[in-house]
This record gives structure tokens, sequence and C-alpha cells, in this order.
């Protein structure tokens, strides 16, 4: 049977077609697999999946949907650490190797992204990628500031801590407040009408 990754409910998509896929050096125990597949209604995924050593029968560790557009390059920075992908539509998304977050997206061409390549961390801890489309060339700067992936920020945070209380209270108030049974009592008793002489 085929193995799905840890936390993730839904399968990859039986209709998909592999776009690139990319090899990665890995531990002694084997290497990293990238690949870029486009669902037949045109959604971009990619995939890692662990090579053991000797090259039989690797294992999809995760994927993730990066894009409503179909994938059409892919690239893997030389130190392992990031993954960027090019699209029929000309964007580019750079996303963290390890767990394929996606930390950058942009709208870089106006045509599909031909090739791709990203360069080696520089001395201030940024990457640049390079890529082409039909008639251009773009250097794209990833400065280290771009490159976090997201977390939940304090001010999303409080505002859901904000509802869940609210919703908390408004349960209270209506059980509380004779609104309605709790859950799991038996409903009061109902007193059947007078006989009608």
């Amino acid at each position: 049977g085929t193995r799905r990754p840890r936390g993730r409910e839904k399968p990859l998509p039986k209709t998909a077609a592999w776009r690139c896929v990319l090899m990665a050096e890995g531990s002694s125990s084997g290497a990293s697999l990238f690949g870029a597949l486009n669902h037949a209604a045109g959604v971009g995924h990619v995939l890692r999946a662990a090579v053991p050593r000797g090259g039989s029968g690797a294992r999809v560790e995760r994927w993730a949907k990066v894009t409503p557009n179909r994938l059409t390059a892919l690239a893997l920075s030389a130190d392992g650490a990031l993954l960027a992908a090019g699209t029929n539509e000309g964007e580019l998304h750079v996303l963290q190797a390890s767990s394929l977050a996606r930390l950058v997206r942009l709208q870089e061409h106006p045509m599909y992204v031909a090739v791709l390549v990203l360069t080696e961390r520089d001395a201030a801890g940024g990457y640049a990628a390079i890529s082409c489309s039909t008639n251009e060339v773009k250097v794209t700067r990833l400065p280290k500031e771009r490159l976090v992936p997201p977390t939940l920020s304090a001010d999303r945070l409080l505002l859901l801590l904000a509802l869940l209380a609210a919703l908390v209270a408004a349960a209270f108030a209506h059980f509380a407040g004779g609104g309605g049974e709790a859950p799991g009592e038996p409903p009061a008793a109902v007193e059947a009408p007078p006989a009608a002489p």
C-alpha cells in the first residue's frame, strides 16, 4: 500500500503528472528527492521523498499544494535549505525545503518560467533566484529577512483567543441562563394539558 506522510490526510491526486525532479545528497542513510507535480486541473504540488542508499523504495515524506497554476521549473539551493518553483504564469515560489512551507511568492515574469536556479547563500545569509522566461532573465534577491516561515502573529493570536473567550461566554450564558438544556441532561418534564370537558 501507499504510505501517507505524517500530518496529511488527503492522498496526492491520482491524475498528477511529474514535471521536474531533483535529488539532494542527504545523510549516510540516503538522499532526498524533490518533485514538481501538476494536477490535471492545473494545480501545482511539490513533494519531498526519502531515497535510501541503494536507491530502492523511495518514501514520500511530505507534499504541499504550491499554486493553482502549473509548475514548470524547480531548483534547490546548494545547501538544501530552499526549494524554488516557477509556474506557467510567471510566478516564483520559494519554499523551505524541509517543511515545504512557502516563504516567498513573487510575480517575476509575464509568461512561464522555463529555467530556475538558486545561488549559494551569500555573506548576509540571503540567496538570489535566477529565473528565465521566453525573452528575459531576472535575478531576484532573497534577503534573509524575507526567508522566514509564516507564523501566527501576536495580533492574530490575541484575536483568536478573544473569539474563543466570547464563544465560551455565550455558551455559558445560554446554558446558565436557562436558554437551553445542558448537553447530556434529560429534558425538563412537560405537563400534559388539561382534558377538554
